[in-house]
């Protein structure tokens, strides 16, 4: 499995507001939910890093990718149609489970979780994480009105690398890009995650579009961190 900035995990971005069957709670509550269900994901795919390498490794990769994509089609699917608390928590699941597998690839091949390059683009990723939400926070009507630049960023960059993968170019550049995209995809999904009513069913669909954001701009560090580190 290459490590290339044409690793862009999950698929597409929900536009509309989606209701569950949840009772509400308080704005703090909800986002320290939504939060833990951010970092329910980390901690499952580190765990998976650290003793599914080898299950991982010893799969048939096209087995493991396409088992992995039609999951994670399926997961993202359940979350957003499904109004059940319970059953959102599944789909969560059925994207983070296949993800751990697929990072476990990825990681091993810089050295796994005890690697300085690995630890340090994960280090990068939750300053950068912190300082969108913060920003989010502060500038609400800015990250407001970028959904639709964004998408756009992301669609030109997946169709940008098809074709310089079909040239038999491969650079750096997207990773870059990808890491600026992502980080700011993370302060748009924590604003759009204000606009939905604060359930905990709402919590995991949000949680679930910001550990998205979160492994995809660790991806992208990890890649600019490990060229740099191979270049000296």
């Amino acid at each position: 499995m290459e490590n290339n900035s044409t690793q862009t995990i999950g698929f597409g971005k929900s536009q509309h507001e989606t209701l569950d069957e949840g009772r509400g709670v308080s704005a703090g509550i909800y986002n320290l939910i939504m939060g833990g269900f951010v970092l329910y994901g980390i901690v499952v795919n580190i765990i998976m890093c650290m003793t599914c390498t080898n299950l991982a490794m010893a799969m048939n990769p096209i087995v493991l990718i396409v088992g992995y994509i039609i999951l994670v089609i399926a997961g993202t699917a359940v979350i957003h149609r499904s109004r059940s608390t319970v059953i959102r928590f599944v789909g969560y699941n059925m994207i983070v489970i296949p993800l751990g597998l697929v990072l476990s690839v990825i990681v091993s091949t810089y050295g796994g979780v005890g690697a300085a390059v690995v630890q340090q683009a994960f280090l990068y990723t939750g300053i950068i994480t912190a300082a969108m939400v913060m920003l989010s926070i502060a500038f609400p009507k800015f990250f407001s009105r970028i959904g639709g630049i964004l998408f756009g960023c992301l669609l030109g960059m997946i169709l940008a690398f098809v074709i310089t993968w079909i040239m038999g170019i491969n650079t750096i550049i997207f990773a870059y890009f990808g890491a600026a995209l992502f980080s700011l995809y993370i302060g748009y999904d924590f604003w759009r995650a204000q606009q939905y009513a604060p359930t905990v069913g709402n919590a995991i669909l949000c949680a679930c579009e910001i550990y998205v954001d979160m492994v995809n701009l660790f991806l992208r560090l990890l890649e600019i961190l490990g060229a740099g580190k191979s270049s000296k």
